[in-house]
């Protein structure tokens, strides 16, 4: 009775894993077949991601002015625009389908995971989420990083909710904490949605009105609190947290003679050295 009972409540019966098999590879199959003809969209920015990539993996390349993970996957895709395309789209679909299955797994009955299946990856697949796979940019990893890791959160929560050996999860754990940390340093403001998020789950631990959770589900929240004071502490120490401001400084308030003259009637200096900031 236990194993029935385990088994509705968030295994896949053998069948099921096929027919999900074959539902990811058809939906690659249609994500690839619709961006066939696409053109490689660009907006500047893959320039910066470009230089850094160009780097060493040394101190440098990991405490440069935008955070690694970016850069790290170009480096390793040998900066090639079509081979970033196509990683961009399978992390897309595999990150939304992660999702779908653990959403699938707090579902009971065939019919509802398999809905949720296709309400999930239907979503992956509109437009104002899929244009961004062909743009060289970070948008597109940060967004199937993000439901990668909200899916790899579900199941984990969904694994210690039912207890267990810890040491048994060693294989999951290491893949929450690598996502954890490559969809934090996707960008410099993802930390801090990794603080809230473990702040919550740290009051879902400690609520009296719960279910008692099994102490190793404290792992997930301790994880997100480690990457993200890491993540910070990172652009402390590579001075990213000025960039935005030049940035901006730079690109919008010098170059408009309007902003700048609004600037200058407030006092603030604009020798010709700022131009070069």
């Amino acid at each position: 009775m236990r194993n029935a009972r385990a088994q509705g409540e968030g295994s896949f019966p053998p069948a099921l894993w096929g027919k999900r098999g074959v539902l990811l590879f058809l939906v690659l199959l249609l994500k690839l077949s619709l961006y066939r003809h696409a053109e490689i969209t660009y907006s500047g920015d893959e320039l910066v991601f470009w230089d850094i990539a160009s780097m060493p993996l040394d101190r440098n390349f990991f405490f440069s002015y935008r955070p690694f993970t970016v850069p790290l996957c170009y480096k390793l895709l040998g900066q090639n625009e079509v081979i970033v395309v196509a990683f961009q789209i399978i992390l897309s679909v595999v990150g939304w389908f992660v999702l779908a299955g653990a959403i699938c797994r707090l579902l009971r009955s065939s019919a509802g995971r398999i809905g949720a299946i296709f309400v999930v990856m239907g979503i992956s697949l509109a437009e104002p989420l899929a244009q961004w796979e062909m743009v060289i940019r970070s948008e597109s990893l940060a967004t199937s990083l993000l439901v990668c890791w909200l899916g790899l959160l579900l199941a984990g929560i969904e694994q210690f909710r039912r207890g267990g050996n810890v040491w048994s999860k060693a294989i999951f754990l290491t893949g929450f904490v690598l996502v954890t940390l490559l969809f934090s340093f996707c960008r410099d403001n993802h930390p801090y949605l990794l603080l809230l998020a473990a702040l919550l789950l740290f009051s879902a631990f400690l609520s009296p009105g719960r279910r008692r959770l099994f102490p190793g589900f404290l792992l997930l929240p301790s994880t997100m609190v480690l990457v993200a004071g890491l993540h910070i502490w990172n652009t402390e120490a590579a001075g990213r947290w000025h960039f935005g401001l030049r940035n901006l400084l730079v690109q919008r308030v010098l170059p408009d003679e309007e902003m700048r003259g609004c600037f200058e009637r407030a006092g603030m200096p604009t020798p010709p050295e700022r131009f070069s900031l």
